[in-house]
């Protein structure tokens, strides 16, 4: 009967380990920023910004592990509520992706060009999931400046 109870302890606990694994998450950090690239200057060349600023938008991400990635799901905004881009981009295609936006990767470290047509966004959102190769999903990370 020990024998038997030992035995279903050590199956649980496997069993609880592999569904650990499965919600784990590739992501270590994510970090976005935004830069001016258009009429942030005034005559005397200090730096404002206004609502005809135009900026570029890029995201970093760090993950731990690069085989189970499929695609990486984007929302960009203002605020949660006024996005301004929705993108998927397919994992390791690389390069200018014909629509503004980047992907680039060295090793474990992913930059994403969001493009550079932003209009006054001094605040944004960021909104970032990863899918899995298996089709599930990470939870959402969200990032605010």
């Amino acid at each position: 009967m020990k024998q038997i109870n030992f035995i279903l302890i050590l199956l649980m606990l496997f069993s609880l380990r592999l569904i650990a694994q499965q919600n784990t998450s590739p992501v270590i950090a994510m970090d976005a920023e935004r830069t001016p690239i258009a009429n942030f200057m005034t005559p005397d060349s200090a730096i404002e910004f206004n609502d005809s600023t135009i900026f570029s938008a890029q995201i970093q991400i760090v993950v731990d592990d690069t085989s189970i990635i499929n695609s990486i799901e984007i929302r960009f905004g203002k605020s949660s509520s006024e996005i301004l881009l929705l993108k998927s981009f397919i994992f390791d295609e690389r390069g200018s992706l014909g629509d503004g936006t980047t992907y680039f990767r060295n090793g474990y470290n992913l930059t994403l060009g969001l493009g550079e047509n932003f209009l006054d966004i001094g605040k944004f959102y960021v909104e970032m999931k990863l899918k899995r190769s298996d089709d599930t999903y990470t939870q959402v990370f969200t990032f605010s400046r």
